[in-house]
């Protein structure tokens, strides 16, 4: 598999020694490999994608919590400051 450019548009496709014969049950073999490969890989990069937002919510979550307790520290300083 390659990226071949013509210099306006890039293309996906087997590159094929031209001196080796891939005949087509040979090329649909290879097919169904990368296809089940892409799958695979798409599969793979679903469950990381789900994991790092997962991670990522936990994280926001977190900060939201800390952030909530040093306004609540700031507010009562702040009333603290006004009452003296």
């Amino acid at each position: 598999m390659a990226v071949v450019s013509d210099g306006n548009e890039f293309r996906v496709g087997w590159v094929v020694n031209p001196t080796h014969s891939l005949t087509g049950s040979r090329c649909e073999t290879l097919q169904e490999i990368y296809d089940k490969s892409f799958s695979v890989l798409e599969k793979s990069h679903q469950r990381a994608m789900t994991e790092l937002r997962r991670t990522h919510r936990q994280e926001v979550d977190s900060v939201r919590v800390e952030m909530d307790q040093l306004l609540k520290e700031e507010a009562d300083a702040t009333q603290a400051g006004f009452t003296q």
